[in-house]
């Protein structure tokens, strides 16, 4: 690699070339080959300008303090605040995050410009405020990235680089070339992530941007409610009640089994908070008490219900009557994380389900789509369709999840 690198810069006519590489999450040395890069660059190039940049602050910052440190010998000055290292031959690294935004524009660097983690920015940033960097004095772009989605500058980098006949891109892929065994604590970790996320990050391949979300082999089961449960997780999605989407009431047993599917989409918002009440007080059990009296107790552990929109308004009614609820509102970031977890609750067969037909068509239809220009990945229904069944489900997992541990969990009953 700086092999290839060296006789791109002997060249005897300089072209603004890419260098693309795709490597898997850790164990590859992507930290290390950067600051090698930007150091070899800035001390064996007199009076040169380099630019590191990152999608996060965070990320920018950490590496100019380990150049600092690495390199403390050679540097003339640094500030810490404006990320700026000036070397004693002349030579300056500058280090960048993509938040910045349109502060971005302007800059110039002469020696290389390195992209890190390029499949998290966004296809604007990098088009229009960075790539210009090294148009002036044709310096060379080196972008290195585990790989996200099949969308994006990054991806169609990658496929520029693998065309041979293009002179000014090159892919090195370091997960086909340089195989490296995954390590034991991270093989640990495959079971309890999203199966595509794995793919990404562990296995270094792109993945598809768009698609079916969930792997629902083996995960029905035609009981229904026949085995007694003393526990429930519920959850609770509100619709509008006007004959289009649905307000839907779904429930886990402590055995990770679906055990209550209640939906409606034609009742007034009263009476669906009516009705959901006299649902909630169904849910107890006999027991004995100290004396040997006989004791009501409630099967409700969990009981999560979503803010968006009128849920806070229903949500409220239902704490009026004395119910103890606990509030989600629903943005992509969160909804990301409800996905994730039932995600890898299905591939670990951590579930069962309800055979219920709008259910299952919901969960089957239930798709991820990535922005090309933002990179945001989005979860919905398609167009046309409802997802209620799907957050009532997710959101009762996540009052499960959180109270079952794994050391704590029963078994489940197959």
């Amino acid at each position: 690699m700086h092999a290839y690198i060296d006789e791109i810069r002997k060249r005897p006519v300089k072209v603004a070339e890419t260098i693309v590489i795709k490597a898997a999450r850790q164990r590859f040395g992507k930290s290390s080959f950067t600051k090698a890069e930007l150091l070899r660059f800035a001390l064996s190039d007199p009076r040169s300008v380099n630019s590191y940049v990152t999608p996060e602050l965070g990320l920018a910052r950490k590496m100019f303090r380990e150049i600092v440190k690495a390199a403390h010998p050679f540097i003339h000055s640094k500030n810490g605040q404006e990320l700026t290292i000036e070397f004693v031959n002349g030579s300056l690294i500058r280090f960048h995050s993509e938040k910045q935004g349109e502060s971005l524009r302007g800059y110039t660097t002469t020696g290389v410009l390195i992209v890190d983690e390029g499949s998290s920015f966004k296809d604007t940033t990098f088009y229009e405020y960075i790539a210009p960097w090294v148009t002036v004095h044709k310096a060379l772009t080196i972008i290195i990235s585990t790989p996200k989605f099949k969308v994006g500058f990054f991806y169609e980098s990658y496929k520029e680089g693998c065309d041979e006949t293009n002179p000014y891109y090159r892919t090195f892929d370091w997960v086909r070339s340089y195989p490296v065994p995954i390590a034991p604590e991270d093989l640990a970790k495959k079971d309890k992530m999203p199966a595509m996320k794995w793919q990404s990050e562990y296995e270094g391949e792109f993945i598809d941007a768009q698609g079916t979300v969930f792997d629902l082999s083996g995960c029905f089961s035609q009981e229904g409610t026949s085995q007694p449960y003393f526990e429930i997780y519920l959850g609770l999605d509100f619709g509008t009640g006007s004959g289009k989407d649905r307000t839907v009431l779904t429930g886990i047993n402590e055995f990770g089994r679906q055990v209550f599917i209640w939906a409606t989409n034609d009742l007034s918002p009263g009476e669906q908070v009516e009705q959901i009440c006299e649902i909630l007080d169904t849910f107890t059990y006999d027991d004995t008490g100290n004396r040997g009296q006989r004791v009501v107790r409630s099967k409700i552990k969990s009981f999560y219900v979503e803010q968006n929109s009128i849920g806070k308004i229903y949500s409220d009614a239902i704490i009026r009557r004395g119910y103890t609820i606990h509030p989600f509102v629903t943005t992509n970031s969160t909804k990301r994380k409800l996905v994730e977890s039932l995600q890898v609750a299905f591939q670990r067969k951590e579930v069962k389900l309800k055979v219920d037909p709008i259910q299952l068509t919901e969960l089957s239809f239930y798709e991820s789509k990535t922005n090309p220009v933002t990179n945001l990945v989005t979860y919905n229904a398609p167009p046309g369709m409802h997802d209620d069944h799907v957050i009532a489900l997710m959101l009762a997992y996540k009052g499960y999840q959180e109270n079952i541990s794994d050391e704590n969990k029963y078994e489940i009953i197959l």
